[in-house]
């Protein structure tokens, strides 16, 4: 019940922010009525995909569930990025009102209007492909080295690399996780994985070579499991 009561205010919450955002902007916007009303049609139907994208985890159906999520997730991504850039839109334009009540005339409030709420929705755009390649690219593998007093000198040398907090789920498989371990030169790879609920993998390497593995749940379910 309070899990179902929180979800509701998240969407409450969800519908206001999209409401701020189409009337800050759609007025604004130097387009035809036919944009307007397709920018306001896309802001309801985000309304509807961002928690679809949030509930996909939950939809046993695949690949379904993970299309789902996809959509929903890419939605989020837009939307948080114009909504942030529209309260800073806002905060310049207030500033801007109060140099123009200073000094009438000085500054042309209605271009500024017009440009920033044209140029709002494509910096929205280009924030979600950057943050999409950020997610999706490799990640990078530093190299520290742990210095440890009274080494036994079998063990000089001998690396074992833990890999955490990958988010694998619906947009990150075990592919990917398989080529961040497959750069690694180490002896052992342990794969925690955060999704799985403390789910871990260990991997076991001689000379660089993968010659066995061993999971070790400690929590998640078969869903999880699979995507780990």
């Amino acid at each position: 019940m309070r899990r179902s009561s929180f979800l509701v205010r998240l969407i409450v919450i969800g519908i206001l922010l999209h409401i701020y955002v189409g009337f800050r902007l759609i007025p604004d916007m130097p387009v035809s009525v036919t944009v307007r009303w397709l920018s306001g049609l896309w802001l309801v139907l985000s309304v509807f995909l961002i928690p679809l994208g949030m509930l996909a985890r939950t939809i046993k159906r695949q690949p379904l569930g993970d299309r789902l999520a996809w959509i929903g997730l890419l939605a989020m991504g837009f939307f948080s990025s114009l909504l942030v850039l529209t309260f800073v839109r806002d905060l310049a334009l207030a500033s801007l009102m109060t140099l123009d009540a200073i000094s009438p005339g000085m500054i042309a409030l209605t271009h500024w209007r017009t440009g920033t709420a044209a140029a709002l929705p494509l910096l929205a755009i280009l924030s979600t492909l950057i943050g999409l390649f950020n997610a999706r690219r490799r990640a990078r593998v530093v190299t520290i080295e742990v210095p440890i007093d009274d080494l036994p000198a079998a063990l000089d040398g001998f690396t074992i690399v833990q890999i955490s907090d990958i988010h694998v789920g619906p947009t990150i498989k075990r592919r990917y996780v398989d080529a961040i371990s497959s750069t690694l030169q180490a002896e052992g790879v342990v794969k925690s994985v955060d999704r799985a609920k403390h789910s871990v993998t260990v991997s076991f390497k001689r000379r660089g070579k993968p010659c066995g593995e061993r999971p070790e749940w400690s929590g998640g379910d078969e869903r999880a499991r699979n995507n780990a």
